[in-house]
């Protein structure tokens, strides 16, 4: 082991980064005709030592766009980006150590690399440079765009474009933009004021009309907080939502809480949800951490999963800003879990819609030993969720109860993860 320049302790030896295909059903291994992926260890990406982060974007076809901190170029250190097809290869003509991204591009060491589809087989890169050692990490964001032939566009620069005119931006989040470009939101730390800033360029690599250099302020400054965490998701329609926490240091004027915006097609704020928007219900600021999780509801509302204290919740808010009535005022009770702070910017919680009206949770749960996790699953019933182990580890087979506290089993699965991961089904 060795410490670069950051303090960051790091591996002399060489890693092999894969990609695992996922195998649904026999027939699909049968269609496949050969074991392209290198089943279980995955398909080769690159030889050479590659660093963390990692980002995948999919292609066209089936296949996807992985990007790393890979083979240096001469000067310094580079992300690179392979294309993987839907076979298990990596595609023709493209070098084996992976296409040159961006250039002399040092990623910041937690993990702030992010990449989102072009709409015609090439991807937009994000990351932010790692110029503050952790557990701060803030840095200035970048966004490079790498057509599907794996070179850059040759109307950007080489090294990518400065995305906020400056630094000291942190959590970087992006979606499609829905005309070829790409929205980008962050946590801002300059002018003394933290704010969530957001950022939308266009195909040839400038601003949308709209949005200013340094980005555009889409939180609205409240005394004594900051404005942390962003997520981003589609709204199922054209249009966005957004979650972060309002944080203060005197909740006696000002409470914490966690935000619910939504964003019109072109990034800005609705103009009936200025203001932050709308504030989760039943919770006190001493339960508010930083991160969430959003997600749409299909419906024009949205689900939104958030930790009060050590507790997961999951909220339903409508488009008209109110909480669905049927709902419990405090939210679904979901289970126990980790509450995220403001330096885990690699870390949040998920959610994804089912295709029968439910959706999936996922958190990271409490910590109970360096080597146990677990992943559950449940449905919401009456009130009554019905909880599944979906990952029981040791091939243990999976089991069902009811959970009248709406608590997923737990099961020891070792050598994994220092947290447990929870994933719910409601």
């Amino acid at each position: 082991m060795r410490r670069d320049s950051s303090g960051i302790r790091r591996s002399r030896r060489a890693l092999t980064l894969t990609v695992v295909a996922a195998l649904v059903s026999p027939l699909l291994v049968a269609s496949a005709s050969r074991a392209d992926w290198l089943f279980p260890s995955g398909t080769p990406v690159a030889s050479a030592r590659t660093g963390y982060p990692v980002v995948t974007v999919p292609d066209r076809g089936g296949g996807v766009l992985v990007a790393f901190e890979g083979l240096p170029v001469p000067g310094g250190p580079a992300i690179r980006v392979q294309h993987v097809t839907a076979s298990g290869d990596i595609a023709p003509g493209w070098p084996a150590e992976g296409a040159v991204a961006c250039s002399l591009a040092m990623l910041a060491p937690n993990g702030e690399l992010r990449g989102v589809s072009d709409g015609a087989g090439g991807a937009f890169f994000l990351w932010i440079e790692g110029s503050v050692p952790l557990p701060f990490g803030e840095g200035p964001a970048y966004v490079q765009h790498v057509l599907a032939s794996g070179v850059r566009d040759p109307g950007w620069p080489g090294r990518g474009r400065l995305l906020a005119n400056g630094g000291s931006q942190v959590h970087l989040r992006a979606l499609q933009d829905g005309s070829g470009g790409v929205l980008a939101v962050w946590r801002d730390l300059r002018s003394g004021v933290e704010a969530i800033r957001a950022a939308r360029v266009t195909l040839e690599g400038l601003n949308a009309l709209g949005f200013p250099p340094d980005g555009l302020i889409l939180s609205t400054e409240l005394p004594s907080a900051s404005m942390v965490n962003p997520e981003l998701a589609p709204d199922g329609t054209s249009g966005y939502w957004l979650t972060y926490a309002a944080l203060s240091v005197d909740t006696t004027s000002t409470p914490s809480s966690y935000r619910v915006v939504h964003l019109t097609p072109t990034g800005h704020v609705d103009p009936d949800w200025l203001g932050n928007g709308v504030a989760l219900p039943s919770m006190s600021s001493a339960q508010v951490a930083a991160s969430s999780g959003v997600a749409a509801d299909g419906a024009g509302g949205a689900y939104v999963l958030a930790m009060a204290g050590e507790e997961a919740r999951l909220h339903h808010v409508r488009a008209d800003r109110t909480f669905d009535p049927g709902w419990p005022g405090s939210g679904l009770a979901l289970g126990d879990g980790r509450a995220l702070d403001v330096f885990q910017y690699g870390l949040s919680y998920r959610l994804a819609r089912d295709e029968r009206g439910g959706i999936y949770a996922g958190w990271v749960g409490r910590e109970r030993s360096r080597s146990d996790t677990t992943l559950a699953t449940a449905r919401a019933r009456e009130r009554r969720v019905r909880s599944r182990v979906a990952y029981g580890g040791g091939g243990r087979r999976w089991r069902e109860h009811d959970a009248d506290r709406r608590r997923g089993r737990r099961v020891r699965v070792r050598d994994l993860s220092h947290a447990l991961q929870r994933l719910v089904h409601v």
